[in-house]
């Protein structure tokens, strides 16, 4: 965001549209923040019920804080693939066609799947912003356009 822009509020961060890279940045970093939120229920929900999901809350946590503190691509896709696994064994313990153990709140793990789905455009958009800002200022493989 420019100088003088005020900051958008959260759930407007959250929905719209990435349109730079410090937009890219702190939608990044709000994300981190919520999969932390993510684990500490994750954890409270563990401890009540099925403490073999705190692997998954553990993994929420940490990976949140290299998003946040990053905007890591490759923190980002790994939650993204172990929200996507713990979501379809939620699903499937719910249908009961699985003996392994799977959460039963399929909301923490829809919401789950799409923090990490977004994280991951947040985080591949903040390095595409990177590379195309640095030629805008002349510097990195810029191209000269065309002469008439």
């Amino acid at each position: 965001m420019a100088e003088g822009t005020p900051r958008r509020p959260l759930v407007e961060r959250l929905f719209a549209p990435i349109e730079d890279r410090d937009g890219a940045r702190v939608l990044a970093g709000d994300l981190g923040k919520v999969l932390l939120i993510v684990a500490v229920i994750q954890t409270v929900l563990a401890l009540a019920r099925d403490p073999a999901a705190l692997v998954d809350a553990a993994l929420y946590a940490v990976f949140g804080m290299f998003i946040w503190v990053t905007a890591s691509r490759l923190a980002a896709v790994v939650v993204l693939f172990v929200a996507g696994g713990a979501g379809v064994l939620t699903v499937l313990a719910l249908l009961g066609s699985t003996r392994t153990s799977g959460g039963r709140n399929i909301i923490l793990a829809l919401v789950a799947v799409w923090i990490a789905a977004r994280a991951v455009q947040a985080t591949f958009d903040y390095h595409r912003f990177g590379k195309t800002a640095k030629s805008a200022r002349g510097g990195g493989d810029s191209v000269a356009p065309p002469r008439e």
